[in-house]
């Protein structure tokens, strides 16, 4: 089962370029500072409407023992879909467009992996192949918080 596990590839519904963002070639000091506090704006705005809720549901459910209860997932990838529009949207300094894109995919494959997990009741496999790129994305976004807190510095 391990084997197949490894085997299956995920689909992603998705797949952003820098041509989806909204680039400006203002890298100053105050379209950056914009930049930061309008990301962080919506990162903070997103986290107090449940983002990250998924795997509260799905520990819940496997608690309860009730994997019908992973319906409970659906308002969150909504507020996931909410999340990456809003991203999209904000106008980014060149300098940090890269990163902003990387940022932008990592919630959209988790919001797609999300989905994945609450189909666990039909597609067993695919909700555990989901869990482990789940903690995979999860790391990626530990490490983009350290590289935008490693880069602000050097642009100001």
């Amino acid at each position: 089962a391990s084997q197949l596990v490894q085997e299956i590839e995920l689909l992603k519904d998705k797949r952003y370029t820098l041509s989806d963002l909204n680039i400006s070639n203002d890298n100053s000091k105050a379209s950056l500072s914009v930049y930061e506090n309008t990301v962080s704006g919506i990162l903070v705005a997103s986290n107090k409407k449940g983002l990250g809720g998924e795997l509260t549901v799905f520990l819940d459910a496997l608690q309860k023992n009730d994997l019908r209860s992973l319906s409970a997932i659906t308002p969150v990838v909504a507020n996931y879909d909410a999340l990456i529009k809003s991203l999209l949207a904000v106008k980014t300094p060149s300098g940090f467009a890269t990163l902003h894109l990387r940022l932008i995919q990592s919630y959209s494959n988790i919001r797609d992996l999300s989905m994945m997990i609450q189909t666990m009741t039909t597609d067993p496999v695919g909700g555990i192949v989901a869990l482990r790129e789940y903690k995979k994305e999860i790391t990626v976004l530990e490490t983009l918080a350290k590289e935008y807190a490693s880069f602000v510095p050097k642009q100001h």
